[in-house]
Order: C-alpha cells, then structure tokens, then sequence
C-alpha cells in the first residue's frame, strides 16, 4: 500500500518545498552561482529513505518466506530419480546384409506401390488397390532375403508403359501413391 502512495507523497514533499524552502535566482544573487549549492536535508531525502528500507525489509521478508518454503518442499532421493546402468543396454547394429540384385533376361514391368514388413498392412493396400484399378492386375508377394511384402500393381511389357501408368497413379491419388516406383518382375 505504501509504495502505491508514494508517489503522492513525493509530489505534495516536493510542492511544500518549493513553497517554503526555496530560493529564487534573484535572492541569491549573482556571486551564489559560482559556490557549489548546499546540500539541505529535507523531508524529500526521509521520505525516500523510509521508502528504501520499507522495500529492503519487504525484499528480506520475501526471500526468507521462499527460504521456509524450500526447506519444507520434499526433496528427491538419488533412487528415485536415477536409472540403474544394468538396466540400460546399447544393442549392437544388425550386419548390413547385401541383397543380390538378380534381373531376369526378359522381365515384365510392374509399379510398386509399397513394401511392408507386416503382412496386415500389405494385404490392406492390396485391397485398396485392386478396388481402385480392377482392370489391372494386383500381385502381393513376400521376398524372404528382404522379409518385405511387396505390393504392385500391372504387368506391363515395356518400362515406358509401367512409367506412364506410374504417372496416372500419382496424378489420380497424389497423397496415396506419391512414392511409387517402377520395379520389373519374371514372366
């Protein structure tokens, strides 16, 4: 309450200052300019410094307040918090296998349109698929070296043909099939 008063305060201590204890420039003459003003205490200086202390005792009311309240918040032991370094296990990578790439003398083409490790999904874009195009053929096949699922769509003779109908898939369901690309199978 005090600090929302104190500028009222200060401004009244000044206007009564100015009334009673001031010195126009014509009183005090030309040669007054030249001394360096005498400090006078006035109720100005009190008022500021009853407001100083006022704060300061505030400022160590409140630190000791958060220095109670520190004291009785519960504190954390060390095994609540950690996390045994037994329990914690850094597992070796898997060895890149390398797939032999084997293309056959005369394949057909086909677009893939996504290879899954899980059969469920693989069997869902297989049922997308073949409502969406039933006048192509859809082939959902498992390759054992990669353990994928491969999903495509078509045979086609040449790649120029699959690439075309890769493009009608993108352009037809842009955020489905997005990614799909030309792959060739056997006869």
């Amino acid at each position: 309450m005090f600090i929302r008063v104190l500028p009222f305060l200060l401004l009244a201590a000044g206007a009564l200052t100015s009334l009673l204890g001031c010195i126009t420039s014509e009183e005090a003459g030309p040669g007054d300019r030249a001394r360096s003003p005498q400090l006078i205490p006035s109720r100005v200086d009190s008022i500021r410094s009853a407001a100083r202390q006022d704060s300061l005792a505030q400022a160590r009311s409140d630190s000791a307040k958060l220095a109670a309240q520190k004291r009785s918040a519960p504190r954390f032991r060390t095994k609540q918090d950690t996390v045994r370094a037994s329990m914690v296990r850094k597992q070796k990578s898997a060895p890149r296998i390398s797939i032999p790439i084997i293309r056959p003398e005369n394949p057909l083409y086909t677009v893939q349109v996504g290879a899954f490790a899980r059969a469920s999904n693989a069997l869902r874009t297989q049922k997308t698929a073949k409502l969406r195009f039933p006048d192509h053929q859809v082939i959902n096949a498992f390759v054992q070296s990669a353990r994928l699922y491969r999903v495509s769509v078509g045979r086609f003779e040449d790649r120029k043909s699959a690439d075309r109908f890769r493009r009608e898939l993108i352009e037809q369901y842009p955020n489905e099939y997005a990614q799909c690309w030309v792959n060739y199978i056997q006869r």
